[in-house]
């Protein structure tokens, strides 16, 4: 028999920013002090800030855990064939950002889950518009707790955290602070 997901189920939904799931234990989350991002995610997006430059805008979904006082950040999902992307917009429609989501909530025994997302602006700088601020609000209060966001662009990359405070939301962005042998720590 399978196992009832503690998320509302909506694989087959076309608009995937309301698929996310919320995090389990949120009181955990709460006061989440810093990221660690895996080499390979760290390394991905120093890749990405060059593929993206001139291109239409591309994203996907950040998959990690809630640990203590950190998010740590250990895989991405990549732009599929049905996402919808222009030059100023990035839509996740593609059911395999959901697939990843509930392949790494199985395969983790429950501990990964969604834990933010990415995209890509083709020009200027890594700074998230009103309209990626306005959605990011509304994740992290379907979630109920902290996320990560990333804006990659062809001067750079940037990680910010957002998360609720009793009836505001607050954006802080990350700087990268250390590196060690399991990945890259911003706060």
């Amino acid at each position: 028999m399978r196992k009832k997901l503690p998320w509302r189920s909506r694989t087959r939904t076309r608009n995937l920013r309301a698929a996310v799931q919320p995090v389990l234990n949120c009181s955990r989350a709460r006061g989440v002090e810093y990221a660690l991002l895996l080499h390979k995610v760290y390394f991905f997006f120093e890749k990405a800030k060059y593929a993206c430059a001139g291109r239409v805008e591309c994203g996907g979904i950040l998959l990690g855990s809630y640990r203590g006082p950190h998010i740590e950040v250990v895989d991405f999902t990549q732009p599929g064939p049905d996402d919808e992307a222009t030059l100023s917009s990035f839509k996740r429609k593609d059911s395999q950002h959901q697939d990843a989501a509930t392949k790494a909530w199985h395969l983790s025994n429950r501990k990964q889950t969604y834990v933010g997302e990415w995209h890509s602006h083709p020009f200027g700088q890594p700074v998230p518009s009103s309209l990626d601020k306005r959605v990011w609000r509304s994740v992290v209060a379907k979630q109920n707790a902290p996320c990560l966001f990333v804006v990659v662009s062809p001067a750079g990359w940037e990680v910010f955290r957002m998360q609720r405070l009793a009836k505001a939301t607050r954006l802080v962005a990350l700087t990268e602070s250390e590196g060690g042998s399991s990945g890259i720590v911003f706060r």
